[in-house]
Formats: structure tokens, sequence, C-alpha cells
């Protein structure tokens, strides 16, 4: 499987598949788009007991299928700065987490 970062080719939000929370080495990845974001981001940080760190320190990502790739997408600004800070490592965790 390949895999590509940037936009979907069509911005409709019914074609995200799932999103996926990173968070230091910790993953999370959510395989229906119909959960709120605030939840999942508290759930995150009630599976792994996280303290004293701010929602917006969670790269928060979206990714759908588009053909024999899988698209990963911001799912707000921030979170395409925070990408980029880690690049390498957040590509390997998507790897090993995301089927």
């Amino acid at each position: 499987m390949k895999y590509f970062y940037g936009n979907y080719s069509n911005t409709k939000d019914s074609l995200t598949k799932g999103k996926i929370l990173i968070y230091n080495d910790h993953v999370m990845v959510s395989y229906t788009s119909k959960m709120n974001q605030n939840y999942l981001i508290n759930s995150f940080i009630s599976k792994y007991k996280l303290k004293n760190i701010s929602k917006s320190d969670i790269l928060f990502l979206n990714y759908t299928h588009e053909g024999e790739r899988i698209v990963i997408s911001p799912a707000r600004p921030v979170d395409d700065t925070l990408f980029e800070r880690d690049y390498d490592k957040n590509v390997r965790l998507i790897k090993l987490n995301l089927e």
C-alpha cells in the first residue's frame, strides 16, 4: 500500500474513512469518520493516561483510500506543522498502525 500526505482530491467529509491520533509514540486509529473529534481526543488522553498536555499537542489526521493508496491529511491547521516537525517518526507510526 502506498501512502500520500496531502489533501483529498475531493474535499467532501464523506470521503474520510477514519482518523489517526499521534502523541509521542502513542497512536490511536479510528476506523470510522462518524466519531466526534473532541470525543476522540479525550479518549486518546484517557487511554494513555496523558497528563498536562494540550489538545493542540496531539497530531490529529484524517485518512481515506483513493485507489491503491491511502491519503492522509491534516484535520486542523496546527496538524500540518505537527506532522512536519517529526515527519519520519510520524510516517513510521502510521505505517505500523494503519491497515
